[in-house]
């Protein structure tokens, strides 16, 4: 079943401290190849104030469960707040 959970809902549905034993689990489960975790989906639309969509997404087979994360990044909007922009393009030169 799919669930969309925004972060609102999230933050009343666990607590940082019950956080620690997954996320080390998660590593081993990456580190041993139990996980699958394709490269992030990065997709720019300049024309909408330099707006990104960043597609996250994994399977864990004994889990059972897949998990994708989407994020839409405005992160041109962060020179408005003094923080040094770069393109895309830059990265890596």
């Amino acid at each position: 079943m799919l669930q969309v959970i925004d972060r609102v809902r999230l933050e009343t549905l666990i607590e940082l401290p019950d956080l620690f034993g997954p996320v080390a689990n998660a590593f081993v489960a990456y580190s041993t190849r139990e996980a699958n975790v394709p490269p992030v989906q990065h997709v720019e639309m300049p024309e909408n104030d330099g707006a990104a969509l960043h597609i996250k997404s994994a399977y864990v087979s004994s889990l059972h469960c897949c998990l994708v994360k989407v994020v839409w990044v405005r992160l041109f909007w962060n020179s408005s707040l003094g923080i040094r922009v770069r393109h895309m393009s830059e990265l890596g030169s």
